[in-house]
């Protein structure tokens, strides 16, 4: 009876993974809030896919973002980094984890040859997850130029980190999500 509990809760251990459960244990509320905030002010969306456990975001239009709401957009990065700079460069840095993730689910999808995995990438996560980290990294670099002088060596790290991520997860749950 013991070992069978023991056996019970080593496997619950294991076999659960404990990097995300929700959006909630990426970011806490006041992230949330930040992101919503942000990406209202450009017309997207912030959102999870709990089975593949990354972060992405969705532009409302695919037209490009009209320059004033830009420009708003860059002076709310701006305050929002003067105050608490960690914080905007943590959301910053998970998000991009996350495309780095989607990137990589994306070539492994297609050398695997699954068509729907990748299209659902390549196609409905990747383009406008891109499209606003580029606007967010713009706004940083436009108020931290040293951030600009750090940023790819940050950003190999990330990727590979993010790498590494999907490996274990592809390897713990028997070769995909």
């Amino acid at each position: 009876m013991v070992r069978r509990l023991v056996f019970m809760v080593w496997c619950v251990i294991v076999v659960t993974n404990s990097y995300a459960v929700d959006i909630n244990t990426i970011f806490n509320d006041e992230q949330i809030a930040f992101i919503k905030s942000a990406t209202d002010m450009v017309q997207a969306s912030l959102g999870y896919d709990d089975f593949i456990e990354v972060v992405y975001v969705t532009f409302w239009s695919s037209q490009p973002v009209d320059k004033k709401k830009v420009a708003a957009f860059n002076a709310y990065i701006a305050q929002q980094y003067r105050v608490q700079p960690d914080a905007i460069l943590y959301v910053y840095e998970r998000l991009l984890r996350s495309l780095y993730m989607i990137e990589y689910m994306s070539i492994d999808a297609r050398e695997k040859r699954q068509w729907k995995q990748y299209y659902y990438y390549t196609e409905n996560l990747l383009p406008d997850t891109k499209r606003f980290l580029d606007l967010f990294k713009n706004a940083i670099v436009a108020v931290d130029s040293l951030y600009a002088a750090q940023a790819d060596n940050k950003e190999k790290a990330i990727k590979i980190f993010a790498i590494d991520l999907v490996k274990y997860n592809q390897n713990l749950y028997g070769g995909g999500f």
